[in-house]
């Protein structure tokens, strides 16, 4: 069992094509969706500024043996690493809303370009790198995926919670109910036309 998720879950075609998947989808939401073209460029061209710099530094040295195993610290660091990203990534979301509950422009354009920026720098390093590295992203990336459907579950349960207080009130008048208003009204016709006879 450990062999499947090894050798086939996270080998190095699996996780290219989910993280191409997952790039097909983040084009769509950030093209057709959102049609955020600037921070979508962005992520573009600061990923590959990235990986063109990894691979100029480290692209020479030795590889890891390609049959090794992850060891413990390997796991729980790629673990790790995936749920605070997501984290950090669902809390500076919340942080670029408005007082209305809106997104600012910036804010959506800068989550376009952090997600790009991301997911091409795995797809860049799953492709260029050993299959340990490539394994340890597997991970990172389910870990990622986890943290970032907790933030929208999290999210969910908070928009189905009754609002508390109630709606203000003009100086010290007791809040009534329109079938009181509607008996006062009746009662006050009730007696003016009383009077008239």
């Amino acid at each position: 069992m450990r062999d499947f998720f090894q050798e086939f879950i996270l080998n190095q075609f699996v996780v290219s094509v989910a993280l191409m998947i997952v790039l097909g989808f983040l084009t769509r939401w950030a093209l057709i969706v959102k049609k955020e073209y600037i921070g979508y460029g962005l992520g573009w061209l600061v990923s590959l500024l990235l990986l063109i710099t990894y691979t100029i530094m480290f692209g020479d040295r030795p590889r890891f043996d390609p049959f090794a195993d992850l060891n413990i610290f390997q796991i729980f660091l790629s673990i790790f690493l995936g749920l605070a990203t997501g984290a950090a990534i669902q809390y500076s979301k919340d942080m670029g809303k408005d007082i209305q509950g809106h997104y600012s422009k910036r804010s959506v354009a800068l989550r376009v370009a952090a997600y790009t920026m991301l997911n091409l720098i795995l797809l860049g390093l799953v492709i260029v790198e050993s299959s340990v590295v490539q394994r340890m992203i597997g991970i990172f990336g389910l870990a990622f995926g986890i943290a970032i459907l907790l933030g929208m579950v999290w999210e969910l349960v908070d928009d189905e919670q009754p609002k508390q207080g109630f709606p203000p009130q003009q100086g010290n008048i007791p809040p009534q109910s329109s079938s009181q208003a509607a008996n006062r009204y009746d009662t006050r016709r009730n007696i003016k036309n009383r009077d008239r006879r």
